[in-house]
């Protein structure tokens, strides 16, 4: 009879913790080096972009889910915060540390993405109130939240805890914030969205999936291809002779000359 009791127990704080979170694996994620590399043959091309109805100041610009984890001597600190991509794919994102102060950094974390297989992205901003607790992803106890900033019409992107109903995040012109439903109520309700995931948008058929495949190696030819022509030309050099119109037709970069 004990064994019983611990047996149902136990599969009640199971069931709770997966009624009460999503999960989502490595599949779903972009990771940069600590050298800003982009590995396991993703590009920024596969980051998850999610629409806003907020008023932009720079509607144009694209934020992405970022997460970050630092290990030190007190253990393990997680946080999401927001990531921009900049000139030459370069991938940077900002974050609050333990002490809730900024961190920037151009490497060493992750960006949500499309499915490493299927390509599909089967994520959502939904209002705080409207929060299904069962699809909102979590990774312990906190979820990436997007926060709306009605005085510089920006969005960016913070650490919530649905559980204190308190969530943390840094602007783009480094101010923190903290937005508290008992301290701020209505900025709270109204400002804030959860990232959930999904699971009607998880489905793709067989032609889209082969549509997906197709794109992603016309991709990777391209890369290959502008690598080896960014190498051919690093190996000429420009033709700065003055030519007439019978000799126009040279090419116009010569092999270099090697020196021994």
């Amino acid at each position: 009879m004990i064994s019983f009791k611990i047996a149902f127990v136990f599969l009640s704080l199971l069931l709770r913790y997966h009624v009460d979170a999503v999960w989502i694996g490595e599949e779903y994620w972009t990771s940069i080096d600590k050298f800003g590399n982009i590995l396991d043959g993703r590009t920024t091309d596969d980051f998850v972009t999610i629409d806003s109805n907020k008023k932009l100041k720079n509607p144009g610009d694209r934020i992405y889910v970022a997460f970050w984890i630092l290990k030190d001597s007190l253990g393990n600190h997680e946080a999401f915060g927001t990531a921009r991509l900049y000139a030459s794919n370069k991938v940077c994102g900002t974050f609050l540390n333990r002490q809730n102060t900024r961190e920037e950094m151009c490497g060493g974390f992750r960006v949500l993405s499309r499915h490493k297989i299927s390509g599909v992205n089967p994520f959502e901003f939904v209002p705080v109130t409207q929060v299904i607790r069962p699809y909102a992803v979590t990774y312990r106890r906190q979820q990436p939240a997007r926060i709306y900033s009605y005085n510089k019409y920006e969005n960016f992107i913070g650490t919530a805890n649905l559980r204190n109903r308190i969530v943390w995040g840094i602007e783009s012109d480094s101010t923190i914030i903290k937005v508290e439903e008992a301290a701020t109520y209505n900025d709270y309700v109204q400002n804030i969205e959860i990232l959930i995931k999904n699971p009607s948008l998880e489905n793709v058929d067989a032609i889209m999936l082969e549509k997906l495949r197709k794109e992603r190696e016309e991709a990777e030819r391209l890369r290959r291809q502008m690598e080896e022509e960014e190498r051919l030309k690093n190996q000429l050099e420009m033709d700065t002779e003055v030519h007439n119109l019978s000799n126009d037709d040279e090419p116009i970069f010569r092999h270099r000359k090697v020196f021994n």
